[in-house]
């Protein structure tokens, strides 16, 4: 019988608010610095002069967290379902190699939670599904934008 050995996947890693979370290298197309003016609606969604649409991951993520459109950042070009996007992020701890374990029952209403690393200092790194990330962001716009929700 083969044993069942988690995944072992290259992630990139970054800071958002006091956590971190990675997001699977192959979904990211480039990273640099964030240094466009962007406006921010409250759920943290904005588009660039490009035309493309750029997301707060600190307000995706943790809803009530403050915005912050002039403070450096870091902006990743990643590809996911629905075409690229810009996510931006406070900074990125680099590539990591590790191995995914998978979340249980204590993230199993959390859909965009693909698995749960440790880091050899013991910080726990959550590796997130992009696709179901933007998903959600987008329903949420929706809902907001509708009047059926409220942002916090």
């Amino acid at each position: 019988k083969i044993p069942n050995f988690p995944p072992i996947v290259q992630v990139e890693i970054f800071q958002v608010g006091d956590e971190f979370f990675g997001i699977m290298r192959a979904n990211i197309l480039k990273t640099h610095p964030f240094d466009e003016e962007t406006v921010f609606d409250v759920l943290g969604v904005g588009h660039m002069a490009s035309g493309m649409t750029v997301l707060d991951l600190d307000r995706l993520i943790f809803p009530r967290s403050p915005i912050r459109d002039r403070q450096k950042r870091l902006a990743i070009v990643v590809h996911t379902f629905w075409g690229p996007f810009t996510l931006v992020v406070l900074k990125s701890l680099g590539d990591f190699v590790v191995s995914m374990k998978d979340p249980g029952e204590l993230f199993l209403d959390l859909q965009t939670i693909a698995g749960v690393s440790v880091l050899g200092d013991g910080s726990l790194v959550s590796i997130i599904y992009l696709d179901t990330l933007i998903k959600r962001a987008w329903e949420r716009t929706k809902s907001f934008q509708l009047g059926k929700t409220n942002p916090s």
